[in-house]
């Protein structure tokens, strides 16, 4: 009684981030109790996109576009990602046998493709786990490997990641190397770093918005140098993907995604949605929107430089890929990923914010569903999503007042 006493004594859970798991586990814990009761389809339809229906096809229609190389951006707009990227779609491509894959016909898929979907994300799963225990090195190996397992159980993960097959997946594990790469002294290892970077945004083109952490750091010769990488790294692959047109294709499909497809979590949406809630027109509701996105996004830069947290700087850098694109798929908050380390490894003081930011990353990296109240609005997950959005507003005021830690535990 005695052990059981101290363990869920107050300082014990909020002390070394445990707070983080007890909010995890509690929400994976309630969705299991749940599938468990309702014990039908509806559980599992209302988790996953298409119902389940449309299953890891993020992943195998890319790889279906890539049977004719040079048509690859002409098999459809959803053909978005970079040039590069289909280097690593094609290798699965031939590696299949023909007809494996079937675009958009997720039922018609073959047992051999879903084996190398299988063995693709064992992989990266073992090199992220790898990275989490370098990040928390300092922390005992249990608690590295419950917060991993708290991660890879997560709606973001196993709802976004995971069931969409997203190339998501690679990126993630490409800049957290990259992020504990580059403050090494070894030359070859901060020049390995921004070879990550690189490789990031040949996989998903965002990633180029790192370039400002190198900013922040006065770090000039590596951003030229990055910014080289970037250039290569996209452009040339395109001399195997239908050369100059098909990179005027790329930038078609893209612009016909973001104007077909709409983001439930986007910052743009949101903010539509609110001004329409006023009675305004949707005329109004989008150019107003466009506005606030905008001065919100000069806001976050400049909250990038003014940050003194590492990890605040890392989640304004992460909300900009994950809530100010018009289309983002839920597996982008997977990304949070990334300052959720750097926060366990840089922030071990016990502080009222440290606290409240533990409760928003354990809401954002559960797996709590939708038969809860007020869990779900139209398929996305509310407490995730609403968790986001207070952490990335939080952080920015957090930046904007200049606010470091250092100072708060003097008042503490």
């Amino acid at each position: 009684m005695k052990l059981l006493k101290s363990t869920l004594s107050y300082s014990n859970i909020v002390d070394n981030h445990k707070l983080i798991l007890l909010i995890g586990y509690l929400g994976l814990f309630i969705t299991i109790f749940q599938m468990c009761y309702f014990h039908d389809h509806t559980m599992w339809d209302s988790f996953f996109f298409g119902q389940g229906n449309d299953h890891f096809m993020d992943f195998f229609n890319h790889v279906a576009y890539c049977e004719v190389p040079e048509k690859v951006y002409f098999q459809s707009y959803h053909a978005c990602f970079p040039a590069f990227s289909y280097l690593f779609f094609y290798f699965i491509n031939r590696l299949l046998p023909s007809g494996a894959v079937t675009m958009f016909h997720a039922n018609d898929t073959t047992g051999y493709a879903y084996v190398v979907y299988l063995v693709y994300v064992v992989i990266f799963i073992v090199l992220f786990s790898y990275e989490v225990m370098f990040f928390l090195k300092d922390y005992k190996p249990s608690f590295s490997l419950i917060i991993e397992i708290q991660l890879l159980l997560s709606y973001s993960f196993v709802a976004g990641v995971f069931e969409r097959g997203n190339i998501c997946l690679i990126v993630l594990v490409s800049l957290v190397l990259a992020v504990y790469l580059k403050q090494k002294e070894s030359t070859f290892f901060k020049e390995l770093a921004l070879l990550l970077i690189a490789f990031s945004t040949g996989l998903k083109v965002y990633p180029a918005i790192f370039a400002l952490i190198y900013l922040t750091e006065h770090r000039y010769k590596e951003v030229l140098r990055l910014s080289f990488y970037i250039v290569v790294i996209n452009l040339l692959p395109f001399a195997f993907f239908g050369g100059t047109t098909g990179l005027i294709q790329f930038f078609l499909n893209q612009m016909q995604l973001h104007t077909s497809y709409a983001s439930s979590f986007s910052l743009f949406y949101t903010l539509n949605d609110l001004i329409c809630l006023f009675g305004f027109s949707e005329a109004v509701s989008k150019v107003s929107s466009s506005l606030i996105l905008g001065i919100l996004l000069f806001l976050t830069i400049v909250g990038i430089f003014k940050a003194k947290d590492t990890y605040l700087k890392f989640i304004l850098l992460v909300s900009i890929m994950v809530l100010f694109p018009l289309w983002s798929g839920l597996y982008t908050i997977a990304y949070f990923a990334i300052p959720l380390l750097i926060y366990l490894r840089d922030e071990k003081c016990l502080t009222p914010i440290n606290i409240f930011m533990d409760v928003l990353f354990g809401l954002i990296f559960t797996s709590i569903n939708f038969y809860l109240p007020f869990v779900n609005v139209n398929g996305i997950n509310i407490v995730c999503i609403g968790a986001v959005y207070i952490l990335y507003f939080l952080s920015l005021i957090l930046a904007f007042k200049n606010v470091s830690y250092d100072m708060i535990e003097e008042n503490y």
